[in-house]
């Protein structure tokens, strides 16, 4: 069975190829035989029948290097890396990993990273993107394989209806078996994959790219890595007992990732002791704790670009600063730094709060919100409000709900430990009431909408530059009578000069 795999990254020295197998939505490892020189964004096909696995490495002699088609959608920027054009899709049930839209569904590629772009809108759920290659050990560093970059818009129902109803019921499907919802495995069918007539070099229409027949449950779970339950059979025959043989211990190759750790900027918001202080992740949207023992002294409310990686087992903060790679002049958004706390301005969504754990807001009392600029946030029981009254939560919010313009809300908010449900973070948790302790965003004051934040400093721009043009005003005035006052004291020197040399005889008519 010929494999056509998309190459991802060479090593010339090992001679490992990291590939991507579309059928399998996974990566794997090709060792490929002396003078094979592949570029990434090149496809290997190979016959998987001929190759032998070793270690989780296939090797193989017989290996085709070809050029990307026009059906692969893939084409190559200004430095020669390469950009996938990708359809991608987001679930609207909240038990499914896409529904936060921290990461998202994509037609060829399973799930991808998309914390890196904001403002995506919540009343669409499919769009066309680019995306790249993120993180390669994205196992270990608990990420994803590609990301999204570029989002080109949304992927509009009436005009591609049969592939958007494809991409949606696909998405659904590889959802809900994640889920293990218990369906039978004749009865979970993924539909085909849907087509892609689109050029991503030229925007023309290209032949369409026809996938596999539907594949079962078992399929999927193979290919996800993951096993169904085995049958157990009611009498188990016991084995004879024979001697064991003689084992010789051999050497044995195994592969070794490199250790690498994320990029990302990161504000210091919190400090929880003398040492250690935490960094909210911008991109990574989540918590991440900077030990100055380990890496260097830092400053409240100051944004720097780092490196991280993840700390296993831990919930209340996941990630760990491990480097300070410089400091930022600018700030992801507004930022208050007093001797009480550390506060921040984000957009909130207060038209549609988030439902995901409705349950745990009945019997809590705590809301959840959607913010593009942090994920998820809470709101304490009373919060402050624009006209300076302090209001309980849900008097607070009662204007809001439904309100179109009530979409990006500017609130104050600050990062506190808080008890929420870990289904509201972790999509594969049913259980709401199963309770985490983690540094979450809270809202203590409601501001105003964006617009009408903008229209403040609009109007505090114009005020300050009326006071500016009062104030050159009266300095030209000043100056102008300061400049009349000199000439008129230059004007009344000549005079008195020229009066002067007129009355004073001359050198010729002295009498001696």
């Amino acid at each position: 069975m010929n494999c056509r795999c998309l190459v991802l990254d060479f090593n010339p020295n090992s001679r490992i190829v990291s590939c991507f197998d579309k059928e399998s939505f996974g990566l794997i490892l090709l060792r490929i035989g002396r003078f094979q020189n592949p570029n990434p964004g090149q496809y290997l096909n190979f016959n998987k029948e001929e190759s032998k696995d070793e270690n989780g490495i296939i090797n193989t002699d017989n290996v085709i290097i070809e050029d990307s088609k026009k059906e692969d959608c893939i084409r190559f920027d200004e430095n020669g890396k390469f950009q996938i054009s990708a359809w991608i899709a987001f679930s609207s049930n909240p038990k499914h990993r896409s529904f936060e839209r921290k990461v998202a569904f994509t037609d060829w590629y399973g799930f991808v990273d998309c914390c890196e772009v904001n403002g995506i809108p919540r009343n669409k759920n499919a769009f066309k993107t680019f995306i790249v290659l993120k993180d390669l050990n994205y196992i270990r560093n608990q990420t994803q394989l590609f990301k999204v970059i570029v989002v080109k818009g949304d992927l509009k129902h009436r005009n591609m209806a049969q592939e958007y109803d494809q991409l949606i019921k696909r998405m659904m499907a590889y959802e809900d078996s994640l889920l293990l919802d218990g369906e039978s495995s004749s009865s979970s069918v993924i539909p085909q994959r849907p087509s892609r007539g689109i050029d991503a070099v030229g925007g023309k229409k290209t032949s369409n790219f026809n996938g596999k027949h539907g594949h079962s449950k078992n399929e999927l779970l193979k290919a996800l890595r993951i096993r169904d339950e085995p049958s157990i059979p009611n009498e188990i025959p016991v084995p004879k007992t024979e001697p064991l043989p003689q084992i010789t211990q051999q050497n044995t190759f195994q592969p070794i990732l490199s250790v690498s750790y994320s990029k990302d900027k990161g504000v210091v918001m919190n400090q929880v002791s003398s040492d250690e202080f935490i960094v909210w992740l911008i991109g990574n949207k989540a918590s991440a704790i900077l030990s100055v023992s380990k890496v260097q002294l830092v400053r409240l409310g100051v944004c720097y670009e780092v490196e991280y990686s993840p700390i296993l087992n831990e919930i209340i903060v996941a990630f760990e600063v491990v480097k300070i790679i410089k400091r930022l002049e600018s700030l992801p958004f507004k930022i208050n730094v007093s001797d009480e706390e550390v506060v921040a301005k984000l957009l909130v969504d207060l038209c549609s709060p988030n439902t995901k754990c409705q349950n745990w807001t009945f019997y809590t009392d705590i809301p959840f919100f959607n913010s593009p600029n942090v994920g998820i946030v809470t709101m304490a029981d009373s919060v402050d409000t624009a006209s300076g009254i302090k209001k309980k939560w849900r008097e607070a919010i009662r204007p809001f709900i439904g309100i179109e313009n009530a979409c990006s809300m500017e609130c104050t908010c600050r990062l506190l430990e808080q008890k929420v449900p870990q289904a509201m973070f972790d999509p594969f948790r049913t259980d709401q009431f199963q309770s985490v302790m983690r540094y979450t965003w809270q809202i203590i004051k409601i501001n105003a909408s964006i617009e009408y934040v903008k229209e403040d400093e609009e109007e505090m721009k114009n005020d300050n530059f009326r006071n500016d043009l009062m104030y050159l005003q009266e300095e030209d005035e000043m100056a102008r009578a300061k400049r009349e006052a000199k000439e008129r004291v230059r004007f009344g020197e000549n005079q008195i000069h020229s009066i002067s040399s007129y009355d004073q005889p001359s050198s010729s008519s002295w009498q001696f």
